[in-house]
């Protein structure tokens, strides 16, 4: 019989035979690390898989559509490895994490495209809300400021994603937010970045509602979306409207039909009643339209709210004293937007404390202005509502910050291009 010594001799021997049949086997799996995807039947595997799974995997980087090979970047081999959104490159030569680098595809994708992206217009300054940045002359909002502060490489193992690890990702944003027509031929705000181009998609829920551009395979297929011919210049003869007699008008004498327009009226008495009416187009007073109220002790009555037909022609607001028989009137002439060339593509309220937006499209390079009327009824003088110029394909778009004080309510935020006006109500809630 053994001695118990022995027995633990005995199993000590058994248990290193055991542990080594369980590593004789391990080489049978180590021979491969890969990971396969049968959207695309390809695989990934090595430093490319890691830094993928570590860094946002799919939404990021999207499927493999391509090996890992040999390829010529910038004037040096390296290894890569194309993915739908972007490309990986091995650099050996670096240290972790920098030893797998991404191609700057967004500048990549516009120089395809033949875009100038350095003549991009700029802005100065980010409205509240947003972030600027200087080294480009451009500010990043909502939503596009969440995701990009969201995600970003893993450099610090800390919880979250810090500047940095933004940056890394995406790189510095090189346009300002526009609409463009995607590969797949919808219709999205945009702004582009050295290393991706974000899209706006605002029939997903969050997190989704912002992708990612296809950018990989964008520029593998090399394939450009042609953009539809600019419409013709609008014909807005504003030229043939009236003057306005003791009367301010804003923001134009040139509206779609429905617009709300804003008017100052002076000459009057003070506190007399001033009785008002619409004309039609053939000079007709519009039945119902007759109002009276008293006018301030100054004789002047400012940021009058009214609606215009939608009749296309030229119509008239007329007020008169009932005492001085003063009058003032203003002359519009009404477009129907469909025959316009400027439309707004999207205007989206806020909560109290958030940011505001508005998309537009007009001729290219038109010259644009914004005014929003706050549900509390007053002119906001935010400092994103500045004039600006659209681009070479007609897009312009606004962003501001709705002040944490704000009446809740109905909006209203109107839009001007080359003299033509077009507005839309926007909800504070």
């Amino acid at each position: 019989m053994l001695k118990p010594r022995f027995l633990l001799v005995f199993f000590y021997v058994a248990a290193l035979m055991f542990s080594f049949t369980l590593v004789s086997q391990r080489p049978a799996a180590a021979q491969t690390d890969q990971r396969c995807f049968t959207e695309t039947k390809q695989c990934i595997s090595g430093r490319i898989r890691e830094y993928w799974e570590q860094n946002g995997g799919l939404p990021v980087f999207g499927f493999p559509t391509g090996a890992q090979g040999e390829e010529l970047v910038e004037g040096k081999k390296f290894q890569v490895q194309w993915f739908e959104r972007n490309r990986l490159e091995l650099h050996p030569e670096n240290g972790r994490p920098y030893d797998v680098l991404l191609g700057r595809l967004g500048v990549v994708r516009l120089e395809q495209q033949n875009r100038n992206w350095p003549t991009f217009a700029r802005v100065d300054n980010a409205a509240p809300g947003c972030q600027y940045f200087a080294e480009t002359g451009h500010s990043l909002c909502e939503p596009f400021l969440t995701y990009f502060r969201s995600n970003g490489l893993e450099f610090d193992g800390k919880p979250g994603k810090s500047y940095p690890e933004s940056l890394a990702l995406f790189g510095l944003p090189v346009s300002e937010p526009t609409v463009e027509t995607n590969q797949a031929g919808a219709t999205v705000s945009t702004q582009w970045f050295e290393r991706a181009r974000f899209e706006h998609h605002p029939q997903n829920q969050p997190p989704y509602h912002v992708l990612l551009g296809l950018l990989g395979n964008e520029i593998r297929s090399n394939t450009v979306v042609t953009p539809p011919p600019p419409p013709p210049p609008a014909v807005v003869a504003c030229e043939g409207v009236p003057a306005a007699k003791d009367a301010e008008l804003h923001p134009s004498q040139c509206v779609s039909e429905g617009t709300i327009i804003f008017m100052n009226i002076s000459g009057f008495k003070g506190g007399e009643q001033v009785g008002f009416w619409l004309n039609n187009p053939k000079g007709e007073p519009v039945i119902g339209t007759r109002r009276t109220f008293q006018i301030g002790s100054n004789g002047r009555e400012t940021n009058i709210v009214l609606f215009v037909g939608s009749t296309p022609g030229i119509w008239s607001w007329v007020f008169q004293g009932t005492t001085s028989g003063h009058q003032s009137i203003i002359y519009i002439k009404v477009q129907e937007e469909s025959d316009a060339t400027l439309h707004i593509l999207s205007a989206e309220g806020a909560k109290v404390g958030g940011t505001a937006t508005l998309t537009a499209k007009t001729a290219p390079n038109a010259s644009c202005s914004i005014e929003y009327f706050t549900p509390s009824g007053s002119f906001s003088q935010a400092s994103g509502l500045i004039d600006k110029t659209a681009d070479a394909q007609g897009n312009v778009s606004w962003s501001w910050a709705v002040g944490s004080s704000s009446a809740k309510g109905q909006g209203y935020v109107a839009v001007t291009c080359n003299n033509f006006t077009v507005s839309r109500e926007i909800t504070i809630n």
